[in-house]
């Protein structure tokens, strides 16, 4: 009796809890060029965004910041210093349906957006898509 009782329980909270699973649905590559008005993209209704690099061009501002707006919140993905070397952060970000990304870049220490119409200040965000299955 306690093992039967056990079971359903293991069964029925494993349902409730259950999230569904993720399926892969493509490949997505984002692209452009540095402007002060970056597009702006949402994750489909059904959706699930991995986020697997942010890559830039000859970009090599001394003292910046490159980087995804994410719902409003940024993050830092390409840091040049004083010396033109920083660091690159392609750390995988997960984004769920309805949620915003867009590409920003600063000057370090004045918050000032760098404007910079420029094909050589390209940039490419690389994404996997999943389907959400019940």
């Amino acid at each position: 009796m306690k093992t039967i009782l056990l079971t359903l329980a293991i069964t029925f909270s494993s349902i409730i809890f259950a999230q569904g699973d993720l399926q892969f649905n493509q490949v997505v590559t984002k692209t452009g060029t540095l402007t002060a008005t970056a597009p702006t993209y949402t994750v489909p209704a059904g959706k699930i965004w991995k986020i697997t690099g942010v890559f830039t061009g000859a970009y090599s501002i001394q003292n910046s910041f490159f980087g995804l707006n994410i719902n409003g919140a940024k993050i830092v993905k390409v840091n040049h210093q004083n010396n033109g070397n920083g660091y690159v952060n392609n750390d995988p970000i997960w984004l769920n349906a309805g949620d915003t990304v867009a590409i920003y870049a600063e000057e370090i220490g004045n918050g000032a957006v760098i404007v910079a119409v420029n094909p050589d200040y390209a940039w490419t965000i690389s994404i996997i898509e999943f389907n959400i299955v019940p």
